[in-house]
């Protein structure tokens, strides 16, 4: 029996190439799934600066908004800029957009138990944040 070299080197080689692209197929589309999963809960953009003003909450209700919306993934560098008695002011960066923020914030107010949200009013403008306890 004779065994032709050329053609069971050419074989191998196909092999090895076909091989090969199925190996790098699953990687990228491994990466490409991850990828595309990490983008698809929210709208990323480029992290922004927002100011974000609380208006007539006591200081255990701002101590606990604090707490949870800082232990959000999004949400980097929260800091307070001023306060006095019926307001407090921070600036916290983030690369979600308002919708999102606008999320976190009822989501967060909601599980804060003398806080009803009916009675909130959110104004938010670009970079600006209000939450107002109406009642």
């Amino acid at each position: 029996m004779k065994i032709d070299l050329k053609k069971s080197f050419l074989f191998s080689k196909l092999c090895f190439l076909f091989l090969l692209l199925i190996f790098l197929n699953n990687c990228s589309t491994k990466t490409s799934a991850t990828i595309i999963k990490d983008l698809s809960y929210e709208n990323i953009e480029i992290d922004k600066t927002y100011n974000l003003g609380l208006i007539r909450f006591d200081k255990d209700e701002i101590s606990l908004f604090k707490n949870k919306f800082t232990n959000k993934k999004n949400i980097k560098n929260f800091k307070t800029i001023s306060s006095n008695m019926s307001s407090k002011n921070f600036a916290f960066e983030s690369g979600v957009g308002l919708s999102n923020i606008e999320e976190y914030i009822i989501e967060i107010f909601q599980s804060i138990k003398n806080v009803n949200i009916d009675n909130l009013r959110i104004d938010m403008h670009s970079t600006t944040i209000v939450v107002e306890r109406l009642v």
